[in-house]
């Protein structure tokens, strides 16, 4: 078999592709009536729910982990870090998948393994079993997040943007939700079955249940003569699917991250965001513990703060979209048509005001999180702080999706989620080291200073995007296999 180099990873289909096999099928899913659409719409939105759930809502199970199997505190981290590593494998996979096999079968094909691995790490009765099977679990739940965006774009023609927009948007916010709702959530369910860690797992493979059994019946919405032809065209290089899985799941995106100038930017914001509110997992809880006697519970419904402040953060970027983004829309496709790289600044405002609202709250945080000031101080300070999260969680992919949009938005999106959960990972686990050696006050202080950087980038986007598109190889060659 040939080597395989990143110059051999063919570009997506375009959108001209997808227009005229789609006007050709009568299944075509532009022609479901609108109950059908909304049905599997929320089937979406559940789905895109509860795979990141899955991950927060270990929190709860954390202590009662390292108490049954008497293990450390840093080995029962491992069931945070190594299913948000299958976050950096299943994305990438589940996309290439998807145009090999189909969206509708690899989505719920996902979902069902997930549910049985979760079912597994639920069950298990030594901590190998549990860590192997969350493993497994992160990996195929998120699997389907990046077929299921390609639904999302399957369900609604060009001239339903404002409903597309619409379900994206809620396509996105509910992964943000989730990774905020989950301490909270499963720390209530956990409290209520007597502080029996395991139900954390049954929560969630009780969503995933759901999930399942809303998409069943979905058909596909990925047309076959597409999914066939691009198979084809794979198949005249001499190589198995499972090369073809990895090479243009992992491959293209890697490729973006090195040529694309505007792609590491985006990543390097969320993942970094990402990083802080998954090391928060382990040091809020500890801290609020040991400076005011908060219970289990307590703590979770502390995590409340940050879902206030994530909803006034999509108000604000709702507000940003009516005002500054929409009213350029037309003269955005515009140039787009006309084959010049314009940046889409105004889709930046959002980011501009989270990453400075980021760095004040976490400082805040800091420094007021003690017995001396009420504990209620600190806690309104992850207001400010979810503010920052949807602002910047949310407003850095719609960027550069604005820039990539449908030929080539779900490999620029794969860059994010690779480089976001192997950062995030792996803090967590250095988290309870780091409040050994440096105390809370300085630990949430080197995160405040380390994203400081991270609300420049936003800010040089702004300034400089238009001279980095001038510098795309795949904006410019667009119609070409890179």
């Amino acid at each position: 078999m040939s080597a395989v180099t990143l110059s051999d990873i063919p570009k997506e289909d375009s959108p001209q592709q997808r227009d005229v096999s789609v006007k050709t099928d009568p299944q075509s899913p532009h022609d479901w009536s609108a109950g059908k659409k909304a049905f599997f719409s929320l089937g979406i939105v559940l789905s895109s729910f509860t795979p990141s759930f899955g991950n927060s809502a270990y929190v709860a199970s954390i202590y009662g982990v390292q108490d049954e199997f008497q293990v450390s505190i840093n080995m029962s981290l491992l069931g945070i870090s190594l299913y948000a590593i299958g976050f950096a494998v299943g994305p990438a996979l589940g996309s290439t998948a998807s145009e090999l096999w189909g969206r509708s079968w690899i989505t719920k094909g996902s979902l069902l393994l997930c549910l049985i691995f979760t079912v597994v790490s639920g069950s298990a009765t030594t901590f190998r079993t549990m860590i192997v099977g969350r493993t497994l679990a992160g990996i195929t739940g998120s699997a389907s997040i990046t077929p299921l965006i390609g639904i999302c774009n399957d369900l609604y023609s060009k001239e339903q943007h404002a409903k597309h927009d619409t379900l994206v948007s809620l396509y996105g916010i509910a992964m943000v939700w989730a990774a905020i709702l989950g301490p909270t959530a499963a720390e209530a369910v956990v409290t209520s079955h007597n502080d029996d860690w395991r139900w954390s797992f049954w929560l969630l493979a009780i969503l995933l249940g759901i999930s399942f059994a809303v998409l069943l019946p979905l058909p596909e919405t990925y047309k076959a003569e597409l999914r066939q032809d691009s198979a084809n065209r794979l198949d005249r290089q001499g190589q198995s699917n499972l090369t073809i899985l990895f090479k243009i799941g992992l491959g293209r995106p890697l490729r973006m991250l090195a040529v694309e100038l505007v792609v590491l930017p985006c990543a390097l914001v969320v993942a970094v965001c990402q990083t802080i509110f998954f090391s928060l997992y382990v040091a809020l809880p500890v801290q609020l513990q040991r400076e005011h006697g908060f219970s289990n519970y307590q703590i979770g419904l502390s995590f409340l703060a940050i879902f206030i402040g994530s909803v006034i953060g999509l108000v604000i970027l709702r507000v940003c979209d009516i005002k500054l983004a929409q009213p350029k829309l037309t003269q955005r496709l515009t140039e787009v048509n006309e084959g010049r790289l314009v940046s889409p600044r105004e889709r930046l405002t959002g980011p501009l005001i989270g990453g400075i609202l980021q760095v004040i709250s976490l400082f805040w945080l800091a420094w007021t999180c003690r017995k001396d000031i009420h504990w209620v101080v600190p806690l309104l300070a992850l207001i400010p702080y979810g503010i920052s999260w949807a602002l910047l969680m949310l407003g850095m992919p719609v960027y550069k999706n604005a820039i990539y949009m449908a030929q080539y938005g779900a490999s620029a999106l794969a860059p994010d989620l690779i480089l976001r959960y192997v950062m995030s990972s792996f803090f967590p686990l250095f988290t309870p080291q780091m409040l050994d050696a440096m105390t809370f006050e300085w630990t949430v202080s080197f995160f405040a200073f380390l994203s400081i950087p991270m609300a420049v980038l936003p800010l040089a986007l702004y300034r400089y995007g238009d001279a980095m598109l001038q510098r795309s190889v795949y904006l410019k060659r667009q119609g070409e296999d890179i």
